[in-house]
């Protein structure tokens, strides 16, 4: 057998031509920033819209360079697999340029010689730097290397179907196990395909038995006791189909689990009875076409979610469990050896994602591609347990590409509507949300403790991972201590300029009996009083300002719709800060310098606009100034202009997609990306709406004109709250009702106060916003206290008959409703002695006018169920309900004015 050597691989669609890589290429060469010494080229293609190429070494097996090579100046190393150069016998005669397929080796008149990739010695400079993840180092050549020289435990010829991973994945299990085994296959695709045999004869190499689906794991854990009498150690491995392992197998499948019997339990998951006619399992995922679950007018796929059966797994707290993909299989070996290791003494759960070319309906060629799509779209997130460690992500996506991407290539899916294809990506988020969940409470990983030095195969060294992009890291991840010692040395400082400078609010301390001075600790600040958007209106214009007026550089206002408008106003200090924290939420949230942003916030009075403006550039961002309106032209704009970020409110954005649809333009087919989405109340749903038809990332942005504007907090990767930056702010929660102070975790009313405002300062201003925070550490880095997302507010909820109703409730219940389209209003009104709530909802397209009625039904026992108020409901015909140029109007309250 021949040797194997790692390279360098490139994924040309992931590359933004940013030229990182070039420039950390001749740093690592010759300690400078001259591109002529790096080894490494990016070529821009020659057509508009295409991704760029790669010139550079991908250390061929027979390289033709140095096959062309007459001087032998270059040599391919045995042992790193390195084309090495030698200066001295080089005639410069150039012929190794044109031997080189991939252009990975160039002469530069510059330097004076040619100049060739050689890996940095297993850690290259370029991957480290590359910030889209297109340049990675394979190191999958030790697999080969390893792995490739020991004997095949299943005999050639197995009767699989074409492109079937399932053989892949148990042919790669038996090599890396050995041959002290004994194999549990029950029905399924794996005996199916000849392991157990025909007529007395047997597909497998070592001991295999048949059990049934009912008692896999029993007999297996009974054998292996067995075995143990006899003073054998060997590997118990169940090879079992997810129909026996997450339906009649669960059974015997808990119980080994629960006893912690010694044993290895494979679950090669195709979703779905495959062998037997493409039925569905409890491993099928929702939306999914299978012989049980057809697409027609009754029934449109599965109804019901796939069983989460890895994580149920975890809650048996057996030795070991672990989640798996074909497409990567050095992350199953390093599973599968910790397995083996772990079933000595305990029971070890493999769940491998294994696609089925022939049940799911897609080419056979692309069984590799689906499974990575897979796992780049947290569709099969790919993580492992262990008691001691917790859970904790193995393959964690940073950047997860759309579940339209994954879906889209598959047959089963075909039927999926839009609204169908956001529901599913909400429960994605919402998996991975669980996940991150654990991964965050996990303990720190303990270093174990080796007794003697272990002959292992030689080291191959991965690439380091690509740091994580902090815009302002000293400040973000600051200590609570040093955080808490901060906020008491700027709130004193605040208190004593608001109280000398702020008439309005000093006769509140002196109505309350406290004075700055009285301020000790940061508890100390529940006794100084509340500020109100009231105190803003009745002060109208200029009354809370602590600076002279002629400080002020810059206005604001709201839209005084309801009274007086609230003015609030920015120093030169104020709108420095401001940018600076827009800025920070929108690296936190994934944009980067360099990206293009088109910021459809509203500009003028309100602060959506510019706030975002000042802060993009601010980043480094090429800002589109779109404000509100003009949806078709701003389409256009988007596609043309290339944007990467689109910062809306999610209602406008949701129109976007809209009008973009109607016009045939496919926005999820360019480089757009990431969404900031505030301004309004939104919910996962219409979270996964936006995700599935901008092909996009949504991150919730959080802010209020009164205490600052947008930046005030933003949700970051992990997707667990908004980071509220509390090097600037104070957040506290408090009773709705009381007004008095409540514990961390506890949900309440949201009050916030300034610690570096300058023209307005605000203690204790009471948002009206129900959320809770969260102090416990996030899985980004960061460590500023988290606003967990907004569930409704204190002055928008309407009691009908009793019950408190909040309209983002509603919303919860209309979302993943089938028929039904993300646009709705509550229309409140008063007849006779009380108030009525009436429900109007827009029909989805695809629904026939003749089933309103019904879909009305539907929607009024839904709202019953989860908000617990009947209401009268109205189907209205798509396109019926207005449209949002900016903040989307959830009530209509006809109520008579008192």
């Amino acid at each position: 057998m021949g040797m194997s050597f790692n390279t360098i691989a490139f994924r040309s669609e992931l590359c933004d031509g940013c030229g990182d890589c070039m420039t950390a290429c001749a740093e690592a060469k010759s300690g400078t920033r001259d591109l002529a010494q790096a080894r490494i080229r990016i070529l821009p293609s020659g057509e508009a819209g295409a991704a760029p190429d790669l010139a550079l070494c991908r250390q061929c097996g027979t390289p033709d360079c140095a096959t062309h090579c007459p001087a032998g100046a270059l040599t391919k190393n045995q042992t790193t697999g390195v084309i090495d150069w030698d200066e001295d016998r080089c005639v410069t005669c150039l012929l190794c340029t044109a031997g080189c397929a991939y252009g990975g080796i160039a002469y530069e008149a510059a330097v004076g010689h040619v100049a060739k990739c050689d890996t940095c010695d297993g850690d290259p400079a370029c991957v480290r730097v590359c910030p889209t993840g297109a340049l990675s180092y394979r190191t999958a050549a030790g697999l080969y290397n390893t792995q490739g020289a020991r004997e095949d435990l299943f005999v050639p010829g197995l009767a699989a179907c074409q492109g079937c991973h399932s053989e892949l994945l148990i042919r790669h299990t038996l090599r890396k196990v050995g041959p002290e085994v004994v194999v549990a296959a029950p029905p399924g695709c794996i005996p199916g395909m000849g392991t157990v045999g025909y007529n007395g004869r047997t597909g497998s190499k070592v001991p295999i038995f048949h059990p049934l689906l009912t008692n896999t794991a029993s007999m297996l854990a009974g054998l292996q006791r067995q075995f143990r009498r006899q003073g054998r150690e060997i590997t118990a491995l169940a090879l079992a189909g997810d129909g026996g392992t997450a339906d009649a197998g669960f059974q015997s499948l808990s119980g080994a689990a629960s006893r912690n019997d010694p044993i290895l339990f494979v679950c090669v998951d195709n979703e779905g009875y495959m062998n037997t006619g493409m039925q569905a399992s409890g491993s099928t995922p929702q939306g999914s076409w299978t012989s049980t679950t057809p697409v027609g007018p009754a029934l449109h796929g599965k109804a019901e979610e796939a069983k989460n059966l890895p994580l149920v797994m975890v809650m048996h707290n057996p030795s070991y469990v672990a989640t798996a993909s074909t497409a990567f299989l050095e992350d199953y070996y390093d599973k599968l050896e910790k397995a083996m290791e772990a079933s000595r003494t305990g029971f070890a759960y493999l769940h491998v994602y294994a696609p089925c070319p022939s049940g799911w309906r897609f080419p056979t060629s692309m069984t590799t591609e689906v499974a990575r799509l897979g796992v780049e779209t947290n569709f099969h997130p790919l993580w492992e347990f262990t008691p001691a460690e917790g859970v904790r992500f193995t393959r964690k996506v940073d950047r997860p590409r759309p579940v339209t991407d994954y879906l889209a290539g598959i047959g089963k899916y075909r039927h999926l509507s839009a609204a169908e294809i956001a529901t599913i990506q909400a429960k994605v988020n919402e998996r991975l949300a669980a996940l991150v969940r654990f991964v965050a409470a996990a303990p720190p990983p303990v270093a174990p403790v080796v007794a003697a030095p272990v002959v292992v195969a030689p080291v191959v060294v991965a690439p380091k991972p690509a740091p994580r992009y902090y815009f302002n890291p000293d400040a973000e991840t600051m200590s609570r201590d040093a955080l808490a010692s901060l906020q008491l040395e700027r709130l004193r400082a605040t208190l004593r300029r608001t109280y000398d400078n702020v008439a309005p609010y000093r006769a509140k301390c002196d109505a309350a009996g406290v004075r700055p001075e009285d301020l000790r600790s940061l508890d100390d600040l529940a006794h100084f009083p509340f500020s109100l958007k009231t105190d803003l209106r009745d002060a109208y214009p200029f009354g809370l300002f602590a600076v002279p007026r002629e400080q002020i550089i810059r206005l604001h206002a709201s839209s005084g719709t309801t009274g007086r408008p609230t003015v609030v106003g920015y120093t030169r200090g104020d709108l420095e800060n401001w940018a600076g924290l827009v800025a920070r939420c929108l690296a936190t949230a994934g944009a980067r310098p360099g990206d293009v942003l088109h910021n459809a916030y509203g500009y003028g009075l309100f602060t959506g606009g510019l706030g975002f403006h000042g802060g993009a550039e601010r980043l480094g961002a090429t800002v589109v100034p779109a404000s509100g309106g003009g949806t078709e032209r701003q389409v256009v704009l988007l596609r043309d202009f290339g944007a990467s970020v689109l910062c809306a409110t999610p209602s406008y954005a949701l129109n976007l997609a809209e009008v973009a649809e109607h016009e045939g333009i496919d926005l999820r087919s360019g480089p757009l990306r990431l969404g900031m989405f505030g301004a309004e109340p939104w919910s996962d749903g219409m979270r996964a709406e936006l995700s599935a038809r901008l092909g996009i990332t949504a991150r919730d942005v959080y802010g209020l004109s009164e205490v600052l504007g947008p930046g005030v907090a933003v949700e970051c990767e992990a997707e667990d709250g908004l980071h509220g930056w509390e090097d600037h702010f104070i957040f506290e929660t408090v009773d709705p009702d009381t007004g008095a102070r409540l514990p961390p975790g506890s949900v309440g009313e949201l009050v916030i106060t300034t610690l570096t405002k300058e023209a307005l300062p605000m203690i204790r201003y009471r948002t009206r916003d129900i959320s809770r925070l969260e102090l416990a550490p996030c899985a980004c880095g960061r460590t500023h206290a988290r606003i967990m997302r907004i569930t409704g507010r204190s002055d928008d909820m309407l009691i009908i008959r009793g019950v408190n109703v909040y309209p983002t409730q509603v919303e919860a219940a209309l979302v993943g409703l089938p028929g039904v389209s993300p646009h709705y209003q509550l229309v409140v009104e008063h007849t006779g002695t009380m108030d009525t709530l009436r429900v109007e909802v827009e029909a989805d397209p695809l629904l026939e006018a003749g089933a309103y009625r019904e879909l009305a039904g539907a929607v009024s026992h839904r709202i019953k169920s989860l908000v617990g108020i009947s209401a009268a409901i109205a189907v209205r015909e798509p396109g019926a309900l207005p449209r949002s140029q900016g903040k989307a109007v959830r009530v209509r309250d006809l109520r008579p004015k008192r």
